[in-house]
């Protein structure tokens, strides 16, 4: 596996359905991730790089937020972010479907909303479950289902 991962022409990625993991052709993997952004009714491209101009919103943001007593200094520290990165899109082999599609994902780690996201995660965490409308998983929603109908 090591050696794979060294070799510069395939990807080594996880698939979409399964704990699957396969490996790519890194050129087939770029011709369709460049298709799936030629679809302009979905992507739009962007003239500048929006990171650093969002950074500085995120960041002024939160600076009014502490200056109304709304967090506190050591929050405003969590949530902001002093060096963000670009997001990154790739994609994830669909490869129980034909011609195998890739799903986009977005990763925001280190993005200009990191913090806040995490942030706001922590605070909702434990509302999680606490609601009549919550279902864990596809079983859970199932069993509800099914009681409702009875």
């Amino acid at each position: 596996m090591q050696q794979l991962k060294k070799d510069p022409s395939i990807i080594i990625t996880r698939v979409d359905k399964g704990n699957i993991t396969t490996v790519l052709d890194k050129e087939w993997y770029d011709n369709k991730i460049n298709k799936m952004l030629e679809d302009e009714e979905t992507y739009k491209r962007l003239k500048t790089n929006p990171t650093a101009s969002t950074m500085k919103y995120v960041n002024k943001f939160i600076n009014n937020l502490l200056e109304s007593n709304k967090v506190t200094k050591e929050a405003s520290v969590r949530l902001k972010i002093s060096d963000a990165t670009t997001t990154r899109l790739y994609g994830i082999p669909k490869s129980h479907k034909e011609n195998i599609p890739l799903r986009p994902r977005v990763s925001f780690t280190d993005s200009p909303t990191d913090g806040l996201a995490k942030e706001l995660s922590s605070l909702l965490k434990p509302l999680t479950g606490k609601s009549k409308h919550h279902v864990r998983n596809s079983s859970d929603f199932a069993s509800s289902l099914t009681h409702e109908l009875l």
